[in-house]
């Protein structure tokens, strides 16, 4: 089983360093297999709102855009998405950020245009590879708000376990959680009932057959 240290910090997180939580699940009976590190990768990116795009005057494809990421003054953006356009809440690569495939966001000209950054796609994030269009973010999601925090990609660590056949605890983050809870004195941690109400809406007629 795999699991992130955060994840089951929101089940039991007694105030312990990693460390000491990692040797408690050990301690619990469970071995660990392995242990990954994880840094955001999305420093830099920021949401951000086109409040003008106009078509470039030499290539049609190409849209000249003043983009709103929450700072004193509007980015001037060269974008060629074509689904590019006002209003839209967008991913934006300011200057100085890293895209996952290790190129560098810096001002530069193109067509004789100053880009002060770069419009994303999930592609381009790394995230998926079919979808090339500029994400196009809800509405409600403030203007500046990081990307890291918007995907709740925070530092973490991923624990992998092995689990014998005489420990099915070990199978579930919620087993995990009560062992952890056991070592540290914690009352016992109980799931949430949601009491889901059954409604009917087809009714078949039933006809006895003598």
């Amino acid at each position: 089983m795999k699991f992130n240290e955060n994840w089951l910090r929101e089940w039991i997180n007694p105030k312990i360093n990693s460390v000491i939580l990692r040797n408690q699940i050990i301690e619990s009976g469970i071995e660990i297999e392995s242990i990954n590190e994880f840094n955001p990768i999305f420093d830099g990116f920021l949401v951000g709102k086109i409040v003008e795009c106009i078509t470039h005057c030499k290539v049609n494809n190409l849209k000249i855009l003043k983009v709103d990421v929450g700072h004193e003054n509007l980015l001037n953006i060269i974008c060629g998405a074509s689904n590019c356009r006002n209003n839209i809440k967008v991913v934006v690569a300011t200057v100085g950020s890293i895209l996952p495939n290790g190129l560098h966001i810096k001002k530069k000209k193109i067509q004789e245009k100053l880009s002060e950054g770069m419009l994303c796609s999930f592609f381009e994030l790394g995230l998926f590879n079919f979808c090339k269009d500029i994400i196009e973010l809800p509405q409600n999601i403030p203007i500046g708000k990081k990307i890291n925090d918007l995907f709740s990609l925070k530092k973490d660590t991923f624990i992998k376990v092995t689990v014998t056949p005489n420990r099915p605890d070990g199978l579930s983050i919620l087993g995990i959680a009560r062992n952890i809870a056991a070592i540290n004195n914690f009352e016992r941690i109980q799931l949430k009932e949601r009491i889901i109400p059954v409604v009917i809406k087809d009714q078949f007629p039933i006809t006895k057959l003598y």
